[in-house]
């Protein structure tokens, strides 16, 4: 499972499984940069299935805590995206902005 890369089919594929799926992360993926990403989100507080942020996008919580650039803390998010692991919403202001997105994580 180490460093696999991860194709549309098998996201495809998870988006039609059922939406209380939840995996169980493997210890391989705990021991490089990304390892480090999906433990910072594991510690994110969740209220109704979505993590709980602040007034700051994920990207940029997670280049704060894990101490690495912007690019790269969306890089990890669209990986752990694309693997079926992280799932997002996009989220609009009252005047019709693009605001902070919403994520929910898919593992436990």
């Amino acid at each position: 499972m180490f460093n696999q890369l991860v194709n549309k089919e098998v996201s495809a594929q998870h988006n039609a499984a059922d939406a209380s799926d939840s995996f169980k992360v493997p210890f391989e993926l705990l021991q490089n940069q990304l390892g480090k990403t999906l433990f910072e989100i594991s510690r994110l507080s969740v209220h109704n299935g979505l993590l709980q942020t602040g007034n700051i996008s994920l990207a940029r919580l997670l280049a704060r805590r894990c101490g690495y650039s912007l690019r790269t803390a969306r890089r990890h998010i669209r990986r752990l995206q694309l693997a079926g692991l992280l799932t997002s919403q996009t989220n609009q202001t009252a005047a019709g902005m693009q605001a902070v997105s919403l994520y929910q994580r898919r593992f436990d």
